[in-house]
């Protein structure tokens, strides 16, 4: 009897420590999951707020120029037409799907910050405050309904989904900003609608797995994979019709790529930056190239790395512009665009994503000349990150955060008003609470917050 008892309490024991392992392997998994979407998302476009920064610079700089630098954005490329389909009215949430929204805005800043968005085809705005909200509608013109001093604009551009090939993935021909291991197509598909930069998905049918993409050109690049499938957003005109008023609205289908892949040079041999001209800062392990870079730029003084196949990852301050590289063959280096001479950083000029945000920030410059979005609030410093904390109340409109792709953006979008000091950023919703003061923080791991230094405060 007594063996009988001690067989059945073994037994329970190890039931016990095969669960606890289970449990923890689970969470090591989950965290695992966690430290990948932070290596896609974390602020990915803080080398893009950069640049944005030295083009509205080089746009002050030639003003005067008739060969400036805005005139010749204004003089490319095709025209999209804005129509305007309703007064006192808006599409609403019963009709075309939210996909952001910004508190003040003008008209054409408005309409243009839509076009930077690869999903914004309407949009509901108020006059009066500035309110705009950015809408994915199906077709055109959308439906809406009776709403006082709003109006209803819509572009004559519709969305769809194209099936590019079968048995095949994008894989490394985009970048990859997320993923989800369980979807149907249908969702797949209409999460990928509310990212900002998505424009095409890998997807497997047979188990739901579905990897979000960013790709500068359609129809993307594939290659073979069997059991998945590629499908990407084409947009088209409609061939319905609208008597509408209308107002154009310029853009150009060529511009400048937005990727972080894009601000940084790859240079053309092998070898690593382990000389006298590039300082080493840090390293860190098991990383992508893409995630090395992000981390890079975050971190002060880092304009360069190396890294090798196993992910080991340096990063490095050079004071030369195109540095001369070591002898090493096991590692491929990359520098930041403005380290490059122009024979080696051509700014092609081919993703549309990119002007609508030129746009907005001429448009803003045209609205006023003291018209404080123009400046992109370099008076201001939104860089201090807290990583797995909640900013508690202070929401400067809790109701209505906007839909931001990147912590990096959402500081971005805080600079941006004179009273922010401070925000959070979800990285499971992309949904971006901008603050006017600081309450208690509260441990949050799929959270980012800031906080900002304005002068005036």
């Amino acid at each position: 009897m007594r063996s009988f008892t001690t067989v059945v309490v073994i037994i329970a024991f190890v039931a016990i420590v095969a669960k606890h392992s289970s449990v923890a392997t689970h969470d090591s998994y989950n965290q695992e999951l966690r430290r990948r979407l932070h290596g896609y998302n974390h602020d990915k476009d803080e080398q893009y707020n950069m640049f944005l920064r030295r083009v509205a610079q080089r746009l002050a700089d030639d003003e005067d120029s008739d060969e400036s630098f805005r005139a010749i954005m204004r003089k490319r490329g095709n025209s999209v037409t804005w129509d305007q389909i309703a007064l006192d009215s808006v599409i609403g949430d019963a009709y075309c799907a939210g996909i952001g929204y910004n508190p003040s805005l003008s008209l054409s800043a408005c309409q243009s910050t839509c076009l930077a968005m690869s999903s914004c085809t309407a949009i509901d705005f108020n006059p009066a405050t500035g309110q705009c909200t950015f809408r994915q509608c199906p077709t055109h013109p959308p439906q809406h309904q009776g709403q006082s001093g709003w109006q209803v604009w819509a572009t004559e551009l519709n969305l769809r989904w194209v099936q590019i090939a079968s048995d095949s993935v994008i894989g490394p021909n985009c970048e990859g900003i997320g993923y989800n291991p369980s979807l149907s197509l249908s969702s797949c598909q209409s999460t990928c609608m509310t990212m900002t930069y998505c424009t095409a998905v890998d997807f497997n049918p047979g188990t739901g797995q579905c990897t979000y993409r960013h790709c500068d050109s359609y129809p993307p690049n594939y290659q073979s994979q069997s059991g998945w499938q590629v499908w990407a957003i084409a947009r088209e005109t409609p061939t319905t019709t609208t008597t509408a008023t209308t107002t154009a609205t310029t853009t150009a289908t060529t511009t400048a790529t937005t990727t972080a892949a894009t601000n940084w040079i790859k240079l053309a041999r092998q070898g690593g930056l382990g000389v006298a001209a590039c300082k080493l800062i840090k390293s860190v392990e098991s990383q992508t190239v893409l995630q090395c870079q992000n981390l890079c730029g975050l971190t002060s003084g880092c304009n360069a790395i190396d890294i090798n196949a196993a992910g080991h990852c340096t990063f490095r301050q050079c004071t030369v512009q195109n540095p001369t590289q070591d002898s090493n063959p096991q590692y491929n280096s990359y520098i930041m665009a403005s380290l490059a001479t122009p024979a080696h950083s051509s700014r092609v000029l081919e993703d549309d994503v990119f002007l609508g945000v030129l746009r907005a920030i001429v448009d803003a410059r045209d609205d006023s000349e003291d018209d404080d979005r123009r400046h992109l609030s370099t008076s201001s410093k939104c860089t201090e990150i807290v990583i797995g904390k909640d900013n508690y109340g202070g929401d400067m409109d809790a109701a209505h955060p906007a839909q931001v792709h990147s912590p990096a953006a959402c500081a971005a979008l805080c600079e941006q008003y004179p009273d922010c000091t401070a925000w959070t950023f979800n990285i499971q919703s992309g949904k971006c609470w901008t603050k006017d003061k600081t309450t208690s923080l509260h441990a949050s791991s799929d959270t980012f917050t800031g906080t900002c230094k304005k002068s005036s405060k």
